[in-house]
């Protein structure tokens, strides 16, 4: 089975109430699924909208890699395995801005994992405070969380990977850093 909910006070609730409409408003959502035979394609579709003076867009936030899907018009598919999740995703009416590259000097700064040496390495030369490293696979589960105050010009974290694709999220002062890499 798979169950998907509002989050509210990190419990779960299967109807949200919030009053006022506001765009800013974020709703973080959990599922929960149940089984292995369960895992697979998932997908995220809005049917219609009630109650609201005027169109709204709604999207979902997949904290993972990062990425915003408006879901109005076009279903968003996701692959997800089992077990129960309470950060990957928020439903949002506003798309935001995700940090890029570009808003961060990074002349001095690389991430990437060293196979032969079984670790996620970042060279920082740049003197960016690094707060804490994150890696998922490519179905939301979190395979390292480590947090960290460093400005060191080599950060190592261990961790060996299985063959396939990974998204790193590097916790910075100014904002969060995505990497996404193979092994």
């Amino acid at each position: 089975a798979f169950d998907l909910y509002f989050l509210v006070e990190k419990e779960p609730h299967i109807i949200q109430a919030v009053g006022a409409f506001d765009a800013l408003k974020t709703f973080d959502l959990g599922y929960n699924v149940e089984d292995a035979q369960d895992e697979g394609t998932f997908t995220f579709m809005l049917d219609g909208l009630e109650n609201f003076d005027s169109d709204v867009n709604v999207y979902i936030k997949d904290n993972i890699d990062n990425t915003i899907h408006q879901i109005n018009h076009t279903p968003f598919t996701v692959q997800l395995n089992s077990g129960e999740f309470h950060d990957r995703f928020q439903l949002v009416f506003e798309p935001g801005e995700t940090l890029s590259d570009q808003d961060l000097d990074l002349e001095d700064f690389e991430a990437f994992y060293a196979n032969d040496q079984k670790a996620f390495m970042i060279q920082n030369t740049s003197g960016i405070t690094v707060h804490g490293i994150e890696v998922y696979n490519m179905v939301g589960q979190r395979l390292l969380s480590k947090k960290l105050n460093s400005q060191e010009p080599v950060i190592r974290e261990d961790i060996a990977l299985n063959k396939g694709a990974y998204i790193a999220l590097i916790k910075t002062d100014s904002g969060t850093i995505t990497r996404k890499f193979m092994h």
